[in-house]
């Protein structure tokens, strides 16, 4: 049932766009726009023969859950060698050759799924990635050394989660922002290239938090939007000045905020809490309101980000399963496909209208439209093992990685084979 809307005030910004992510490269996590979703540059096949997509290679990596970046036809991982050491990894997309790595020691991970987590932030000649333990590096990928490195725990008193540290950085101009919470500060700004902190902004929410860092730019503004357990909330990208918040009492936030434009913000996340719709807006006074549409069961995504792409909302609600869903860009279910099938807390992407689903309870990937008009399956092959299948998918020109807890692989997916 919808609740009344409650409005929190606070201090500077609003009304914006989503820009259109073009296909290419895949820098970071949820790819180019931060999304899940490339609308333009990617053709892909709308069917494939009966054992599935072309493997293009396959290759063994440490048990985890982090997700790929792909720059210039190399593909840049964050793995994990035993539970002390993290090793950062570059292959080449089209034959999974390892080029080189660089390994650090960590000490031991003592929290649940040990692993793995994030994915690799590219930016030009640099590499940014954070570790289980909070370990953050910058990378030169020329000559192939780490430049700097700073630890989210010791330096800016940040605590992990049961989960450890899950987060990828957000790389915004001359800075690396990157989430602190659970200690004195709440976000942290460093330059990207000496490591030297810029601004850090007072402590806000909870721990037990592990979503990113996001950019969105409203009223021809950007700003910085941050969700920690309890608490989303906006900044000043310049100088991380709050600008609003809007507490939302739910348990460890896992799933990214999607961003809809015009000041909206749909929020999903497991363990009971369903979904919340937000949208902010000036005050009139030189400050911000943030309304809240709703909040209720309609959706629940444990893990896996929602989409959102043409006026419509993509979301995986294994929570309350009730399946995969399209909702309206305000929030009514279309339709949704329960139980059958269903896909456990598998992560999803789109490009060219088509949704690639991995079902972490059976490792088939499947591939469907991306329409209102109905759940409509296109494609399905197992090519997974195992279970605990929710690392995220990367796609660059038809490449399509994906990863269980042993092994990546890559399939080809584009129009033209």
């Amino acid at each position: 049932m919808m609740r009344a809307a409650h409005v929190t005030t606070m201090l500077l910004l609003l009304a914006g766009h989503v820009p259109a992510a073009r296909g290419g490269d895949w820098p970071r996590f949820l790819g180019p726009a931060g999304t899940g979703v490339v609308e333009e540059g990617e053709k892909v096949a709308r069917s494939w023969p009966p054992g599935g997509p072309r493997q293009v290679w396959s290759i063994g990596v440490g048990y985890g859950f982090g997700g790929a970046a792909i720059v210039d036809g190399k593909v840049y991982l964050l793995d994990r060698k035993g539970n002390d050491r993290d090793v950062f990894r570059v292959l080449d997309l089209k034959t999974g050759e390892l080029l080189w790595e660089l390994p650090y020691t960590t000490g031991a991970f003592r929290g649940g799924f040990a692993g793995s987590r994030s994915t690799p932030t590219i930016d030009g000649n640099r590499a940014y990635t954070v570790g289980v333990l909070g370990h953050v590096h910058c990378y030169d990928l020329t000559a192939k050394k780490i430049v700097w490195s700073k630890s989210l725990s010791k330096d800016f008193g940040a605590r992990a989660g049961d989960w450890g540290f899950a987060q990828s950085p957000l790389v915004m101009g001359d800075l690396v922002v990157l989430s602190v919470a659970g200690g004195r500060n709440g976000v942290v700004a460093l330059n990207k290239d000496t490591g030297a902190p810029v601004w850090t902004t007072r402590s806000f929410g909870e721990t037990d938090t592990y979503t990113s860092p996001m950019r969105v730019t409203i009223d021809k503004q950007d700003q910085i939007v941050v969700w920690h357990k309890e608490v989303l909330a906006g900044f000043e990208p310049k100088n991380g000045t709050p600008l609003w918040a809007y507490d939302w009492r739910t348990n460890r936030p896992i799933p990214q905020p999607v961003y809809l434009g015009d000041g909206r913000f749909f929020l999903t996340t497991g363990y009971g809490a369903g979904c919340a719709m937000i949208r902010v807006s000036r005050d009139g006074r030189g400050g911000w309101n943030v309304r809240e549409m709703f909040q209720d069961e309609r959706t629940g995504s444990k893990v896996p980000p929602a989409l959102p792409y043409q006026n419509h909302i993509y979301v995986n609600s294994d929570d309350n399963q009730r399946g995969l869903q399209c909702l309206t860009a305000d929030g009514q279910v279309v339709w949704e496909t329960g139980r059958r099938p269903a896909f456990g807390l598998g992560s999803m992407i789109i490009a060219d209208g088509v949704i690639f689903i991995v079902s972490g309870e059976s490792g088939e990937l499947v591939m469907a439209e991306a329409s209102p008009k109905g759940y409509k399956e296109l494609g399905r092959a197992r090519l997974l093992e195992g279970s605990d299948l929710f690392a995220p998918l990367a796609l660059s020109d038809g490449m399509l990685l994906l990863r269980d807890t042993k092994q990546m692989k890559c399939v080809y997916v584009g129009a033209n084979d």
